[in-house]
């Protein structure tokens, strides 16, 4: 029975990490263009990879709450929304 528990946990945290992918994407090969040697550490907190990260965490994690909800309508779960959502806001947020 613990399993009815944990599996919903298991699904939100697998429609939030996604847009990490999204952010570092954008970072690496849109704005860096692949240059490693680019890259330099952010002192601090990256406030617009958290927040990018963040919006598209909701993007791909609402459909997935909700979906746990019955009798409710949900959209489609999908990850990839995540990860373009972060990627575009990060990007157009970092020019």
């Amino acid at each position: 029975g613990i399993l009815n528990y944990f599996t919903p946990v298991m699904s939100v945290l697998s429609a939030m990490i996604p847009p990490v992918a999204g952010v570092m994407g954008a970072s690496y090969w849109l704005i860096h263009h692949g240059d490693a040697s680019q890259w330099q550490p952010t002192e601090g907190v990256n406030w617009l990879g958290l927040s990018a990260w963040l919006v598209g965490a909701l993007f791909g994690g609402v459909p997935t709450v909700l979906a746990m909800i019955p009798n409710v309508w949900h959209p489609t779960a999908n990850p990839i929304i995540g990860i373009v959502v972060a990627l575009v806001i990060y990007y157009f947020g970092s020019k």
